[in-house]
């Protein structure tokens, strides 16, 4: 599910602002953010919680409100890596005690 938002995502940016550079600017991003993105399908819920940031983001751009996009889509990259970079910590501390 989340995938299929997260293709939706990505196919409402290219055709807003289908330009070369925004087709770079996606490409990067999706770059950037791949290993984010498999290490949280490992987590608990967090495909769930990921299919409803994706709709917050398209909500708003749906709605044309391009400071509430970015917005959504920076608390979506970051609750991500938070909850990854939680998951790593956890397993740490699991690995330490006898």
């Amino acid at each position: 599910m989340a995938s299929e938002e997260a293709d939706e995502l990505h196919r409402m940016i290219l055709a807003v602002g289908g330009t070369p550079r925004i087709r770079r600017i996606v490409a990067n991003m999706k770059e950037l953010t791949g290993r984010l993105h498999e290490l949280s399908l490992l987590l608990p819920d967090r495909l769930e919680r990921s299919a409803e940031e994706h709709m917050w983001v398209l909500e708003a751009m749906r709605r044309r409100d391009g400071e509430e996009a970015e917005r959504r889509i920076r608390e979506h990259i970051s609750s991500t890596e938070a909850d990854v970079l939680a998951a790593c910590r956890n397993r740490q501390t699991k690995k330490g005690q006898p």
